[in-house]
């Protein structure tokens, strides 16, 4: 079950998981939107979820360090490498990047909206959108398809 992970009380606590955690030493590899398998230099491969639920970082791994972690939103050294590769842009073994992406039972439970392309602002394409039932678009002039 996925938790949500607090990287900053990591960083400021300068854990035993963050510091052992670098992504330019490990091998990350991404098999779907939100699994990735890690292994640290020296240690096994691990099976990581990490995503995103409602703006925040959330995930699990199957390793020791996060069986019997003390805090329930503690990172494990592998989920900390994922952050940390995320954030300085690192890409996985096949080259894609390490990009958290919204969680499933987010995106089924309807809590993520999809982007829209055309902004209250004004930015984007109104030619894309049809107006209504006469099958005029925005940005046309009447009578002209």
């Amino acid at each position: 079950m996925s938790s949500y992970l607090d990287f900053r009380k990591a960083v400021d606590e300068q854990s035993t998981s963050w510091d052992r955690a670098d992504p330019t030493q490990a091998l990350i590899e991404k098999s779907s939107s939100t699994k990735y398998t890690v292994t640290l230099p020296g240690g096994s491969a691990h099976e990581c979820h990490y995503g995103t639920e409602r703006g925040g970082r959330v995930g699990y791994c199957d390793c020791k360090g996060w069986e019997f972690r003390d805090d329930d939103s503690t990172p494990c050294a592998h989920l900390c490498v994922l952050r940390k590769a995320e954030f300085i842009g690192s890409t996985t073994i096949n080259g894609q990047p390490v990009d958290p992406e919204p969680t499933i039972s987010e995106v089924e439970a309807g809590a993520v909206e999809p982007e829209p392309d055309i902004l209250a602002d004004g930015s984007g394409n109104p030619n894309d959108y049809a107006a209504g039932a006469d099958g005029q678009q925005f940005g046309r002039p009447e009578g002209q398809l």
